[in-house]
């Protein structure tokens, strides 16, 4: 079965789920029960006013995609950690984002994209219908991620969080929807360009 069926399948799989936070921790462990409830505890408390001013830190910076997990009954089924050292030098920036405006918007791979979105309470985030260029889309074995796959996971998350410096978009388990988490970290400026020989 290719990745991308595989990877699909399981993003998309309907099952009893349950969504985790800073994937560090083992869903269901102690450790990650305790890391949970107090994020958890944090966010409830939010008001979208709060969010926002919480969020503010999103807005303006670009942000590359490192990771895509999916959870089932609280373990951790899939991760596709991204190869972005590989993908910057191949094909430049691909799974990009960046919150401006009130709109996210950013690189596939290697369409563009742009959607409105908006704060809730709680630490929810919602997006509208996601407007893309239509070239091809490069393939997931080569690039690491299905392209249609990282929009329809983008379209769908419902909640957002930071873990250290990096920012999780999730999106819950539904009846018809595994439970998704989007990984990004700050982009990297690009290195300086080496001295030219003598």
């Amino acid at each position: 079965m290719k990745l991308r069926s595989k990877l699909t399948a399981l993003l998309l799989a309907p099952a009893a789920l349950a969504i985790i936070s800073c994937g560090t921790a083992s869903p269901g462990s102690p450790a990650q029960a305790a890391e949970g409830s107090a994020i958890g505890a944090a966010a409830e408390a939010m008001t979208s006013e709060e969010a926002a001013a919480h969020f503010a830190g999103a807005a303006d910076m670009e942000w590359t995609l490192r990771e895509v997990s999916a959870y089932a009954r609280g373990e951790r089924v899939s991760t596709v950690t991204l190869d972005r050292e590989r993908l910057a030098r191949e094909f430049g920036g691909l799974f990009t984002l960046r919150f401006s405006g009130g709109l996210a918007q950013g690189t596939g791979a290697p369409n563009t994209y742009r959607s409105p979105f908006a704060l809730g309470d709680y630490a929810s985030i919602s997006f509208g219908p996601l407007a893309t260029t239509r070239m091809g889309s490069l393939p997931a074995e080569l690039v690491g991620l299905a392209e249609h796959d990282f929009f329809t996971i983008m379209e769908n998350a419902n909640r957002w969080h930071f873990c250290g410096d990096v920012l999780e978009l999730r999106r819950e388990a539904g009846p018809d929807s595994a439970a998704t988490v989007l990984r990004f970290a700050p982009m990297e400026p690009n290195p300086p360009e080496p001295p030219a020989p003598d």
